[in-house]
């Protein structure tokens, strides 16, 4: 028989959410760029310069990662009981 450790339900609805958000994670970096690059800047407004888009994704980016780390310690705490 095989005696390699496997992950209960739990750990495998964990993982799989974790793989569904870095997905949509990445889908939504993509969309932000590729609609934030046909935008024109206005004048006046901070968010239509090279440095406030960047700003805006660095924010949007820490939201996204902060995300990512609870979803991540949540898979890393239902990992496999042999690896603890």
């Amino acid at each position: 028989m095989d005696n390699k450790p496997r992950r209960d339900l739990g750990g495998k609805l964990a993982l799989c959410a974790f793989w569904i958000f870095c997905l949509y994670a990445l889908w939504a970096i993509l969309r932000y760029f590729w609609v934030v690059s046909a935008v024109q800047p206005v004048p006046g407004n901070v968010h239509g310069t090279f440095s406030g888009k960047l700003l805006d994704a660095l924010a949007g980016g820490m939201v996204l990662g902060a995300i990512a780390l609870v979803l991540g310690g949540v898979v890393w705490f239902t990992r496999p009981a042999s690896h603890r």
